[in-house]
């Protein structure tokens, strides 16, 4: 089973992203804000990130660079789904790094997560 942290300051989408990600069968941890995503990826390492960008204490660009530069976390896809749609340059689509704006279409986010979860 594919794990999955979401990293998401809004209790209403972590809520809905883990509602719809555990009914098609991935595994989910959830955290609000950087600096715990952080701590829980070394103990639980998940095979896709999904994290928003404006956080309290880390935001989603420095979970960005810190994940990038860690030897054993830098393979590890990312999809950052933000309001921000200026953010899409910084993050540039590649396998390690995708972008989504909110509101998000409930089909295309699951679509994207198989994609990332199986290296597309």
């Amino acid at each position: 089973m594919d794990r999955i942290l979401v990293v998401d300051d809004d209790a209403s989408v972590r809520e809905l992203l883990r509602s719809r990600l555990m009914a098609n069968g991935y595994e989910v941890a959830m955290v609000d804000n950087g600096l715990d995503a952080i701590s829980i990826m070394k103990k639980w390492r998940p095979d896709l990130i999904i994290t928003d960008v404006y956080m309290p204490s880390v935001d989603g660009l420095t979970l960005f660079q810190e994940i990038q530069s860690d030897e054993e976390l830098k393979d590890i896809p990312i999809l950052v789904i933000s309001g921000v749609k200026s953010m899409r340059d910084i993050f540039q689509p590649s396998r390690i790094a995708r972008f989504m704006t909110k509101p998000f279409d409930p089909k295309a986010l699951l679509a994207m997560v198989k994609e990332c979860v199986s290296g597309g």
